[in-house]
C-alpha cells in the first residue's frame, strides 16, 4: 500500500540505526518477489534480462511513497518494478535512537529468465520466422501465379 503525501516537510534519513525491513524479512520478500512479479510480454520475447534499481521512502506508519527507478533497463520493466513495490503491504519501519523515521531505501528488482523461458522463447522465434518465410513465399509463389496468367492472357 502506498501513501501519497508530499514529502515537503517531513524529515527523511538515509542513515538509520535499524533500517526498514519488509514484513517476515528478506526471505518473505523474495517470495512476494518472485509470486507478484509479471514479466512484460515484450521484454519476455525478446530476453530482456537485467536489475531495475528503485528508490522510494518508507515512512514512520510503514508506508512506502516516492517510487523512483534510479537505474532502469526499459520503460515495460521499469514499471513493473513501480507496480510491484507500489502493491507491496507496510513495511516495518525504520529507527534511529529508538524513534520510528522516514527512510530512504533502494531495493533492485531483477528480472531474470530461466533457461526453460529461453529455450521456450528461442523456440517461438524460430516458430515465427519459419512461418514469416511460409508467408513470404506463399506471397511470392502467388505474385509468380498472378504475372503468369496476366502474360497467358494477353498472349492468347
Amino acid at each position: 500500500l502506498v501513501k501519497i503525501e508530499p514529502t515537503n516537510n517531513i524529515d527523511i534519513y538515509e542513515d538509520f540505526d535499524i533500517a526498514p525491513q519488509y514484513k517476515g524479512g528478506e526471505n518473505a520478500l523474495q517470495k512476494y518477489l518472485k509470486h507478484n512479479l509479471y514479466y512484460p510480454k515484450h521484454s519476455y520475447l525478446n530476453s530482456i534480462e537485467g536489475v531495475v534499481l528503485c528508490e522510494f521512502i518508507v515512512k514512520k506508519d510503514g508506508y512506502i511513497q516516492n517510487i523512483k527507478i534510479i537505474n532502469g533497463i526499459n520503460s515495460e520493466l521499469d514499471s513493473e518494478a513501480i507496480r510491484i513495490i507500489k502493491n507491496m503491504p507496510k513495511w516495518t519501519s525504520a529507527t534511529k535512537k529508538g524513534e520510528k523515521v522516514n527512510a530512504k531505501i533502494q531495493l533492485p528488482i531483477k528480472f531474470e529468465l530461466t533457461n526453460e523461458d529461453k529455450e521456450q522463447i528461442t523456440i517461438a522465434n524460430n516458430n515465427l520466422k519459419k512461418e514469416q518465410e511460409n508467408t513470404c513465399n506463399t506471397q511470392i509463389a502467388e505474385h509468380k501465379l498472378k504475372n503468369i496468367n496476366i502474360f497467358l492472357t494477353k498472349s492468347q
